[in-house]
């Protein structure tokens, strides 16, 4: 990669820089962090690509981007735009667009945690999460971000495996998968408050959202003319439980049964909520 960061005990800053058509034969299209603290702003990343993971970056310690644009990132594993392995990363102000990897579209982490704000994702594409994929003990917080037309074979905009949390006016728009048109869940909870879920498709479960893992926790989200092929226009539940308060369900419809959710989980819990 062209840049490559390897001391712990340094803090590198990169800032209004463009890196366009950049290429690594394994990792870090772009830029390859394996010690030290690292930040980005104001800077573009066009056409970088990386034959396993992070198209273009590939980050193994704490990491903070701002006000960066990914465009036409890809991987041949994971993270088309982002690789994050045991560590910290914050995504502020970003937009990541046409960005592609087996796992994660635009950004796939290990462990760690990961903080997404007021960013914007659009026309990713995965295997498994379109946008992000969240790994194993893995924890994301996304907050006032957009996903739009992202798709995946599951999960469209978001695989999770890890705990998930999406809040503050999120929107997930003409996402779609196999399973889980917006977001697939196997891990420990999934959280989604204040948002808003509309054309958003699955060809099997879960127009929407499809929670085969833990929680499914959902509050004051609106769903409009989300579809599955099957089961759960927008909702499909296997997991532990599924709690659902303040949300309204409009237009939505599946194949099979539960045009609006469909449980098949242990529980599920409906409070105040419009169909």
């Amino acid at each position: 990669p062209p840049v490559q960061i390897a001391n712990r005990r340094k803090r590198f800053t990169i800032t209004g820089s463009a890196f366009t058509r950049c290429s690594s034969s394994y990792d870090g299209g772009s830029v390859y962090v394996s010690a030290g603290t690292i930040t980005v702003s104001s800077s573009t990343v066009f056409d970088s690509a990386a034959a396993n993971s992070g198209g273009a970056f590939y980050t193994t310690n704490t990491t903070a981007i701002g006000s960066t644009t990914f465009s036409n990132c890809s991987a041949g594993q994971y993270g088309g735009a982002i690789y994050s392995f045991y560590n910290n990363i914050s995504v502020t102000s970003s937009s990541f667009s046409r960005c592609s990897a087996y796992l994660g579209g635009a950004i796939f982490f290990y462990y760690g945690t990961a903080t997404i704000t007021s960013s914007a994702f659009s026309d990713c594409i995965a295997g498994n999460g379109g946008a992000i994929n969240c790994n194993d003990a893995g924890i994301l917080s996304v907050s006032s971000s957009t996903f739009s037309n992202c798709s995946a074979n599951t999960g469209g905009a978001i695989m999770n495996f890890g705990s998930a949390m999406v809040r503050n006016n999120s929107v997930f728009s003409g996402c779609s998968a196999a399973g889980g048109g917006a977001v697939y869940s196997e891990g420990r909870v999934f959280a989604i408050s204040r948002g808003r879920v509309y054309d958003c498709t699955a060809d099997s479960l879960g127009g929407a959202i499809m929670s085969s893992g833990g929680d499914l926790i959902v509050s004051g989200v609106s769903f409009a003319r989300c579809r599955a092929g099957s089961y759960g226009g927008a909702i499909h539940n296997t997991g532990t439980s599924a709690t659902v308060t303040a949300s309204s369900f409009r237009y939505c419809s599946a194949g099979s049964d539960g045009g609006a959710l469909h449980n098949a989980g242990t529980s599920a819990t409906i409070r105040a909520s419009l169909f």
